[in-house]
């Protein structure tokens, strides 16, 4: 090539041209997988992060939207009994399904595993305690694909 070079100069500014525009273009998320969003280290029940004080606030308004590279866990005190709805906000796709599973006293207590966009779980809530709520892929488990989410909780 570098003797094909010198004589056609074309060829030269050809080849520099391609390999500038090789190295400028942006190339698909899986060569910059998304990085841990500010809830981590939520991976497992014991490091849940506490959303005790943001009751019917979306995780966007917090530190951010969520996403979903592992297990995700959160949880909040009730002082009372109560109707409660947990909403997911996220985009739909067969490698991106979340659900979501509420857990009290080590117990599953309702869960939510709707094949859509978006999950809404809504249950009574049977005494005043900690609750924990676990974003799980209904595909993978706790195997996440980066799908990034928002959550809330409130009682109704």
């Amino acid at each position: 090539m570098a003797l094909q070079a010198k004589k056609n100069p074309q060829l030269l500014v050809l080849a520099l041209l391609c390999i500038f525009t090789a190295m400028s273009c942006e190339y698909p998320d899986y060569f910059n997988p998304p990085q841990d969003d500010n809830y981590e280290d939520n991976d497992i029940l014991a490091q849940a992060f506490d959303l005790s004080s943001h009751t019917n606030i979306y995780l966007s308004e917090i530190q951010g939207k969520a996403i979903h590279l592992d297990a995700d866990w959160y949880c909040f005190t009730i002082e009372s009994t109560g109707n409660l709805r947990i909403s997911c906000l996220f985009n739909f796709d067969y490698d991106n399904d979340l659900d979501l599973a509420l857990y009290y006293n080590g117990s599953i207590l309702a869960n939510s595993e709707d094949n859509t966009s978006d999950e809404i779980m809504e249950t009574s809530l049977p005494e005043a305690g900690i609750y924990y709520i676990h974003v799980y892929n209904g595909i993978d488990g706790d195997k996440g694909q980066g799908t990034i989410y928002d959550l809330k909780w409130e009682i109704l």
